[in-house]
């Protein structure tokens, strides 16, 4: 029987039982489940849901990453999303999910992108939450989440070396969210460069890493 495509399938097809007795436990392909959340891949029927979530916390966000394109409308962002999440599986360059509490509300993303495994195997990791879910945790356990299985070994994780993430200078919520999970500024305060309204900005470069 063939698997369900990604807009046939329901939210509650994804999920497994809360509250695991690991920190951290994979209950199916892709999907974590932490205490209080679930981490699993966007769906077509999460729109509904996601989008009034999006418009309501996309004017908090653009002063600090560029995550929307230029013109582009919240249903645009969630199709745009769902398409790179499919990809991003598909081809094995990418790991975004969606963190969920257990009655199904929406709560942001944690996304690994421009993986790879060639001479480093590693991942870039930007992260959001929505606005009324801020300041409660919520951010912390899904990124620690995300990060520990990116960091697993094959098959309990995808078997990466090294995490990094690029946070612009005086966002101090992400600044102190990457320093719980264990990340630290790459060597002297390393910095990159990343577009943000339409400007290149210099951002700081925060790594995790299981090699010396």
């Amino acid at each position: 029987m063939p698997e369900p495509s990604a807009t046939e399938l329901t939210p509650r097809d994804l999920l497994g039982p809360l509250k695991p007795q690991r920190p951290v436990e994979v209950t199916a392909p892709g999907v974590l489940v932490t205490s209080r959340l679930y981490l699993r891949p966007l769906i077509e029927a999460d729109r509904a849901d996601v989008v009034p979530l999006i418009r309501q916390t996309r004017a908090t966000l653009e002063p600090w990453m560029s995550i929307f394109a230029e013109g582009e409308t919240d249903d645009g962002f969630f199709t745009r999303q769902l398409e790179r999440t499919i990809t991003g599986e598909r081809w094995g360059i990418a790991f975004r999910r969606g963190a969920f509490l257990a009655d199904g509300s929406f709560i942001g993303c944690v996304n690994l992108t421009n993986i790879a495994r060639g001479l480093s195997f590693e991942a870039d990791m930007h992260w959001w939450i929505v606005e009324n879910y801020r300041g409660k945790g919520y951010g912390t356990e899904a990124v620690q989440a995300v990060l520990d299985y990116a960091l697993a070994e094959i098959p309990k994780g995808l078997g990466l070396h090294k995490v990094q993430a690029i946070v612009l200078p005086g966002n101090v919520a992400s600044e102190r969210l990457a320093t719980r999970v264990g990340f630290t500024l790459g060597g002297k305060r390393t910095q990159a460069s990343a577009v943000v309204n339409g400007q290149w900005e210099r951002h700081d470069l925060y790594v995790r890493s299981v090699v010396a």
